[in-house]
């Protein structure tokens, strides 16, 4: 069986199962709801617009510089979603991109929305299964600039930025048929999201009042870029 095959194959079992075991947090599976993956040769497939390079276990995407300063709550939406509280947005659905993380064998964390959930484990963000590292590329009058994604995000109330750590696959939910992220268009949060798909670590990702963007730091508006998440390697 050939890569595409193998890759085809994994995604087939990946969404079925997650379906069939996992209703209130997964996909709402459609027989023609999913992208064919494309094999672009060297480990690499396009899954709908989004490259899985299977050697360096990576995502990545493009999207486009939503705004520059400001309130936001997340870093990445669908262009159909609240546009107006993201740093950047993406033609990407969703569920599309939900799916590949499955398809790289990231396990969805909920318990990041629970009662029991220890601030302690937060700030050493212990969870090896579900960590994502995100950094931005874009193209400055010919000079490549690559950002971790938290270089890109300040705290106007604690004067800092986003903590370096990696940020979480929470997964979304469905609830009666409709696959919640998909909906509100909700991908990467900074503010704490359980509709969104990746969360932030950030201790103080429970606030929605406090969080900007980093002028300094950021694309102009409009700018194409590239969002990469590296899967961090699980512990052993």
């Amino acid at each position: 069986m050939n890569l595409k095959s193998k890759l085809v194959t994994l995604l087939f079992f990946f969404l079925t199962g997650f379906v069939a075991s996992n209703a209130n947090e997964g996909l709402e599976m459609n027989a023609t709801g999913f992208p064919d993956a494309i094999d672009l040769g060297s480990g690499k497939f396009d899954f709908g617009g989004v490259t899985i390079d299977r050697l360096t276990n990576t995502l990545s995407l493009n999207a486009l510089c939503n705004q520059r300063s400001g309130l936001i709550e997340y870093a990445l939406v669908h262009e159909g979603g609240k546009i107006h509280e993201s740093l950047f947005r993406t033609k990407i659905p969703p569920r599309w991109i939900h799916a590949c993380l499955l398809l790289v064998r990231v396990k969805p964390f909920r318990g990041l929305f629970e009662d029991s959930f220890v601030e302690g484990d937060r700030k050493t963000g212990s969870f090896p299964e579900h960590e994502i590292l995100v950094s931005v590329t874009w193209e400055n009058n010919g000079t490549e600039i690559s950002r971790p994604l938290s270089s890109l995000i300040y705290n106007q109330i604690s004067d800092r930025t986003l903590d370096s750590q990696p940020f979480v696959f929470t997964g979304s939910r469905t609830i009666e048929g409709v696959y919640l992220a998909e909906r509100d268009g909700s991908i990467l949060a900074v503010y704490h999201d359980p509709v969104a798909i990746i969360n932030s670590l950030d201790r103080d990702s429970h606030s929605d009042d406090s969080w900007v963007a980093r002028p300094s730091m950021m694309p102009p508006i409009e700018s194409k870029v590239r969002l990469s998440m590296q899967i961090l390697p699980k512990s052993e």
